[in-house]
Parts: C-alpha cells; sequence; structure tokens
C-alpha cells in the first residue's frame, strides 16, 4: 500500500512543488473541495492517471520527444484501467483549444449548468444506458453505475452548484495567461462535463481527471495582484468558501450512512479487525 500511494502521489507533488507556490492551500484543497473518495477505492484508475501525469509533465516542459512519451504513457495507463483512453483524449482536447477571453470560460461553466439540470429532467440516463449495451471497453462498468439507484438519487442541484460556483470563482479571479494555462483548460473541460452529466451516476469517477486539476489552479487565486477592492472580495469569498467546504467535510465524515450500498464507511486501522466492518455484514 506504502508503495501504491507513492506511485500515485509522486507525480502530483512533482507539480505541486514546481507550478503552485501554496502548497498547503493545494493539500487543502484536495481534501475539502476535490471528491478524493477515488483514491481509496479506485485503484487501478488512479494509478493509470498517475501515469498519465507523467506525460503531462513531459509536455507542459516540452522536454525532448514529450509527444511519443505522452502517446506511450497513455497507452501503458490504458493496460492499467480503459479509462485511460478518454482521460488523453480529453487532456489533449484541452491543450489544442485556445481560451482567449475570460468570458468563454464564465459562460461555458454557467451554460453548461444550466443545461445539465434541464437534461437531468429528461431522463438523460437511458441515453447512456443504451450506450452502456454495447459493453464497450472503454466504459468499463459504467452500466453497474447506471443501475445504482442509490447513486441517483444522491446526486442534488447542490451539488452541481458548489462545483460551478468554485469554477466560477477560479475564473473570474485567474489572469488571461492562467485562464490560457493548460491545467485551467483541463480543469475546466471537467467542470463542463460534470455540469452537463450531473444526473448520470459516478460522473465524478469519470472525470475526477480533469476536477483534479482544481488543486493546482486553486491556489494560483493566492499569487496574483489585484486592486484594493478585488483583493478584499477574494478574501471574503474564500473565508466562505473555505468555512462552506470545511462544514460539509465534518458533517460527511460524522454523520454517515453504514448500511449505504455506496459502502463509503470510515477505513479501520491495521490493527482492528476489520471481519464486523458494517460493509462487510450488511452485504455479504
Amino acid at each position: 500500500m506504502s508503495v501504491n500511494t507513492i506511485i500515485i502521489f509522486a507525480p502530483i507533488r512533482y507539480i505541486l512543488k514546481k507550478y503552485c507556490k501554496y502548497k498547503t492551500c493545494s493539500v487543502l484543497t484536495f481534501f475539502l473541495i476535490y471528491n478524493f473518495s477515488p483514491f481509496f477505492v479506485a485503484l487501478r484508475q488512479i494509478l493509470a492517471l498517475s501515469i498519465i501525469l507523467w506525460g503531462v509533465i513531459w509536455i507542459i516542459e516540452d522536454r525532448k520527444y514529450k509527444w511519443t512519451v505522452f502517446v506511450s504513457l497513455s497507452v501503458i495507463a490504458w493496460f492499467m484501467h480503459t479509462t485511460a483512453a478518454i482521460v488523453a483524449a480529453l487532456f489533449l482536447f484541452a491543450y489544442f483549444i485556445p481560451i482567449r477571453l475570460r468570458i468563454i470560460s464564465i459562460a461555458a461553466i454557467s451554460v453548461s449548468a444550466i443545461i445539465g439540470v434541464i437534461l437531468g429532467k429528461f431522463n438523460v440516463l437511458d441515453t447512456f444506458g443504451f450506450i452502456a449495451s454495447y459493453d464497450l471497453n472503454v466504459i468499463e462498468r459504467i452500466s453497474l453505475y447506471l443501475e445504482n439507484q442509490e447513486l441517483k438519487d444522491s446526486l442534488s442541484l447542490n451539488i452541481v452548484l458548489r462545483t460551478s460556483v468554485i469554477a466560477l470563482l477560479v475564473f473570474c479571479f485567474l489572469d488571461d495567461k492562467q485562464i490560457n494555462h493548460w491545467f485551467s483548460k483541463i480543469y475546466l473541460l471537467g467542470v463542463i462535463l460534470f455540469n452537463l452529466f450531473c444526473s448520470v451516476p459516478m460522473v465524478n469517477r469519470m472525470i475526477m481527471a480533469n476536477t483534479l486539476f482544481v488543486i493546482f489552479v486553486f491556489p494560483w487565486l493566492l499569487e496574483n495582484k489585484y486592486s484594493p477592492q478585488r483583493n478584499r472580495l477574494l478574501k471574503i469569498l474564500l473565508l466562505v468558501v473555505i468555512l462552506y467546504f470545511t462544514r460539509s467535510y465534518i458533517l460527511t465524515n460524522t454523520y454517515y450512512d453504514l448500511k449505504s450500498e455506496q459502502r463509503m464507511n470510515p477505513y479501520y486501522f491495521f490493527f482492528e479487525d476489520y471481519h464486523n466492518h458494517p460493509s462487510i455484514l450488511y452485504f455479504k
């Protein structure tokens, strides 16, 4: 497990060390804002993501044979988890699409959130069920997610609004160069996809590679220089965000349902007896 953790977080640590000035803020963002639960349960998918992140590093630093390395690492990641093909494609799409105006990113976030809520009212899940019926490798296990009624019920407008509010805060205060940065565009694409398909169960699992980049771009807000008025406004908004997500984090880890089908219960320590854990007792 220790080796697995080192492999997973090595590229993330590298990016934080080199591209984020306020690393503590990145760590807080990971736990408070980002949905980090897949790091405990989707180990193959996370390992595949960590491999692709090294390819991202190769490109962003313009190293020799960068595209060959990125493609090669993406293929290796695909053997680890088939969703790597989608992740690599989305990352490349974000790389080649420029964002020259701030209003474009803000409009994309707002419009996608509205469209996503509307699509949810028209049973867009039926379309995904049709696609999943073809049993394609690239959408591994998606049909299982679509059939999970509890996962459907857990999605709400509140979750969509939280994701969109954070993204709007980021893109309202980043400077033009940062908005057009590859990291920002990857994150933006993830937010848009999440908004559009917010009614799809486990959508977080599908685009978690993109939304992971919030831990890199959110701390950039603290690096920029603003006018006194904008600086004061940003501090107030950041305080509200931190307080809200801290409260949410505490409640999530305090009032959890031991009989939930998602079985996202607190882990036991290695010296504790796991045989009587609720996730085992109720789902034998």
